[in-house]
């Protein structure tokens, strides 16, 4: 089907389409960790794999070859790359996301923590100091700040 026959008359000219499909660069930002009770959704990870279908489905690219992803987390998002028996070892609830960022992992997103986040989840008893990195979700790394990357 057009997308004129679609969405109506001139719906094709209104599409916004990627011309350049070869190292494309996006940086998600996530800073909120959805609860549970409240969403069965991860908060931002959907739209991240909303994206990576996009990108390989409807546009033939290839992650980390055409398309590279990075995903820093900061502030109330740090709990979602704790390990959810981490949480519920230390009664701290769970992480039901762990599968979705592990899944986001495995497509080639490169997730990073801030380590001013991970700070603050030690202090609050989250994570624990000297075994923070065996508590993450396998595959997530750190950045100083999650205001800084370098590229």
């Amino acid at each position: 089907n057009s997308l004129d026959a679609v969405f109506g008359p001139g719906a094709a000219e209104m599409t916004r389409c990627i011309q350049d499909r070869n190292n494309v660069k996006v940086v998600y930002q996530i800073n909120n960790f959805t609860d549970p009770s409240n969403s069965a959704k991860p908060y931002g990870l959907g739209n991240i794999q909303n994206a990576i279908n996009d990108y390989t489905q409807n546009y033939g690219m290839t992650m980390g070859k055409d398309v590279d992803i990075a995903v820093v987390v900061h502030s109330g998002g740090g709990k979602l790359l704790v390990q959810d028996a981490v949480l519920q070892s230390k009664g701290l609830g769970s992480n039901p996301f762990e599968g979705t960022v592990k899944k986001l992992l495995s497509q080639g997103v490169n997730i990073y923590l801030c380590q001013n986040t991970a700070r603050s989840l030690i202090t609050k008893g989250v994570l624990t100091s000297g075994y923070a990195t065996g508590e993450l979700i396998e595959g997530v790394q750190f950045v100083t700040s999650g205001v800084n990357r370098d590229p």
